[in-house]
């Protein structure tokens, strides 16, 4: 008989995926050497202290964000605390895995091995599943990285800049810095460009995180929900596609029927492979399906979208906007994930 995994708690417990790791050493790496090396050479104390200011509140948004959405336990509390007897479960999705009733919005996770409740995406930098309980800290704490990066790529241009229109200045500030004046200028400016090539690209990947989310936001949709939502509906364009004889309208008229969706350069990091072992698996996916006990018929796909069906068109006649969702691990067809947090 086939053990089941344990139970993941958070994303603190071991073992810690790699680009968890990866985050926090490009993290460190990154606050020490621009306090170090690039703040100290802002000319201006006035705008050095509006700088170090503002880099220090992203910081610390960061890290309590970040510590908030990898601590926490996401989990479906039936899967904690089964319901009793006495309550109606009957309209309730089971979860064959957890082997108890759990709410509609919820999903079993592999990596995990529990259902999550409104379950958004299994997110690796952070080890851990977003769900309705962690999602707004970690919509912080990417929007966090975004600030932090800005500051970093903006401060690393500017002083780019004042080395080549400056250099007497600048060499002076460096001069006024007793650990950096026997520092070349050219390890200055072979530093900063690393930084900018190294940061840049970052700060693009989570920017397009942070807009992605906002616009998930505002469908009421989490990440999981979208994908499965626009997969249908190019399957239906393509299906609509091959049976008319203009293609293009066909497509275009089958994505406006339903929800809103953003195009392929905007949406593919939630589609993305990035970090994920890919593995052929006959019947279960990334995501495991989440159906009632007596589908003992396959129908659980079926199950599903009709489920999902109803979540989204109740959400698009009510004022309530549900945790949104984010990128990564969560389809299952393909377990996306969220880039750069």
């Amino acid at each position: 008989m086939e053990v089941s995994p344990k139970r993941r708690i958070n994303g603190f417990e071991r073992p810690f995926h790699p680009l968890q790791v990866l985050a926090w050493v490009v993290f460190g790496t990154d606050v020490f050497i621009y306090v170090v090396f690039g703040l100290p050479l802002v000319g201006d104390s006035g705008a050095r202290l509006a700088v170090a200011l503002f880099y220090a509140l992203s910081i610390v948004f960061l890290v309590v964000a970040t510590y908030r959405a990898t601590a926490c336990d996401p989990s479906d509390p039936n899967i904690v605390v089964p319901p009793s007897a006495a309550e109606d479960t009957d309209s309730m999705p089971f979860c064959g895995v957890c082997n108890v009733p759990v709410f509609v919005r919820s999903k079993h996770c592999r990596a995990c091995s529990k259902c999550v409740d409104v379950f958004d995406h299994h997110c690796m930098w952070l080890n851990n599943c977003v769900g309705g309980q962690n999602y707004y800290a970690f919509f912080v704490s990417v929007s966090a990285v975004s600030v932090m990066i800005g500051i970093i790529l903006g401060t690393c241009l500017y002083l780019l800049v004042d080395i080549f229109l400056n250099a007497d200045d600048f060499d002076l500030r460096i001069q006024e810095t007793g650990y950096m004046k026997n520092l070349p200028r050219e390890f200055f400016v072979a530093l900063f460009v690393t930084m900018v090539c190294i940061n840049g690209p970052l700060f693009l990947l989570d920017f397009q995180l942070v807009v992605l989310h906002m616009f998930l936001a505002s469908q009421h949709l989490t990440t999981y929900e979208y994908i499965m939502t626009k997969r249908s509906q190019l399957e239906d364009a393509e299906n609509e596609a091959r049976e008319t004889e203009s293609g293009q309208e066909a497509t275009e008229r089958a994505l406006t029927k339903r929800v809103r969706t953003l195009p392929h350069w905007m949406d593919w990091i939630v589609f993305s492979r990035c970090g994920n072992k890919r593995r052929k698996q006959p019947a279960k996916n990334a995501v495991e399906q989440i159906g009632n006990p007596s589908d003992t018929d396959g129908s659980g796909t079926d199950r599903e979208a009709e489920t999902l069906e109803v979540i989204l068109e109740t959400e698009r006649g009510s004022s309530a906007a549900p945790p949104p969702g984010a990128a990564p691990e969560a389809a299952p067809e393909a377990a996306p994930e969220a880039a750069p947090e």
